[in-house]
């Protein structure tokens, strides 16, 4: 990977990792202008701890100009989603991921029967009539070119129409469904319920894009966070938010969409939510109406990145902007902010400067 990042006085830098990709003998120390016949000086960076550092920087150490990546061809993918309840998706698939992310050799599926390549989860934060937490589970194969007839979007899901149906139905009605919800509370557990069973299919099967692509979901305006834990904690987390939940229930705070759950493999990146430990990522969306929807992230957001245990990380995009001073995020990356800062330093001289780092009390006008 390389990143070309425009800094102080538009001077221009490209950075990559120590073994990068660009040959330092053959480096030209320029590139081609717009304008003809000119060049723009460039200086090479080959530094590990300076691209990690500019992975997640978040603005404040430069403008990125161009990337190059790591790409792969087009590809196929078989999906399958299930409902099962909480206790059995702990003990079985999840229990195997926590395992799995200490053993490699671990095997997720029954004998003979490849591992997904993705897996991720909804979970409800209330018990149904049954008094369990009701899961949906889904596990999606990378296939190389299609192998199943089961294509059309318009039959993806339990109802016939997968993720579209239900939220094209929240598009259309959103409105009166926050009033409905900010009236009677209590039917959020049903909304959610609903949502579960209404996606489960036992096979759909696209391109990747058109699978990873959630619907019109995208369109419903709402608030959310993102929570990084570390994957072995998943189980305590999710448990302890069972619990979080009910107590913001009874404060007059409701969920109106499950949890959902998916799992990150550990990155370099100094200030990655993943840095140093595979993760799992929850994130906690409420619809942009909802009566109490802001405090009740704020609740978790507090709750769970100051547990001395669970030191949750929040996503550094879906985030409720609590986070003012370096302290906590010193506790959050022990090992790896006092870099991190060296090369922020570095590189921003005030033209960065901006909102997040004015929060947290580093701007470069305030030092």
């Amino acid at each position: 990977m390389q990143e070309q990042v425009v800094g102080e006085q538009g001077k221009l830098y490209q950075v990559e990792p120590t073994n990068g990709v660009t040959d330092p003998k053959s480096f030209s120390g320029q590139e081609k202008s717009t304008k003809k016949g000119k060049f723009i000086p460039v200086e090479l960076i080959q530094d590990d701890n300076t691209f990690n550092a500019m992975l997640v920087s978040m603005g404040s150490m430069g403008i990125v100009y161009s990337l190059i990546l790591r790409v792969e061809p087009k590809f196929w993918i078989h999906e399958e989603r299930t409902v099962v309840t909480w206790d059995h998706f702990k003990e079985d698939f999840l229990g195997k991921v926590i395992a799995k992310a200490e053993d490699s050799s671990i095997k997720l599926e029954p004998s003979g029967k490849d591992d997904p390549c993705y897996y991720e989860f909804q979970v409800s934060p209330y018990p149904n009539d049954d008094g369990h937490h009701s899961v949906l589970l889904t596990k999606r194969w990378k296939l190389l070119k299609k192998e199943f007839d089961n294509d059309n979007p318009k039959y993806r899901g339990e109802c016939g129409f997968g993720n579209h149906l239900g939220t094209a139905l929240i598009n259309l009605n959103q409105k009166p469904l926050e009033f409905l919800l900010n009236t009677f509370p209590s039917i959020a557990k049903c909304t959610i319920e609903s949502s579960i069973n209404a996606q489960a299919d036992q096979s759909f099967n696209n391109l990747s894009y058109n699978v990873f692509h959630i619907g019109d979901i995208n369109y419903v305006d709402t608030k959310a966070i993102e929570l990084h834990f570390n994957v072995q904690h998943s189980i305590n987390v999710l448990e302890r938010m069972f619990q979080t939940a009910q107590k913001c229930s009874d404060e007059g705070k409701v969920h109106t969409v499950p949890l959902a759950g998916r799992f990150v493999k550990a990155s370099d990146a100094l200030l990655s939510m993943q840095n140093g430990i595979n993760t799992l990522a929850v994130e906690i969306i409420v619809l942009d109406g909802l009566n109490n929807g802001a405090e009740l992230l704020k609740q978790y957001e507090n709750e769970y990145s100051q547990d001395p245990v669970f030191k949750a990380r929040p996503h550094w995009g879906l985030n409720m902007n609590l986070f003012e001073g370096t302290k906590q995020i010193e506790e959050l990356y022990p090992k790896t902010w006092n870099s991190w800062f060296k090369e922020y330093s570095r590189f921003n001289k005030g033209s960065f400067d901006g909102a997040f780092t004015d929060r947290l009390g580093i701007s470069a006008n305030f030092n």
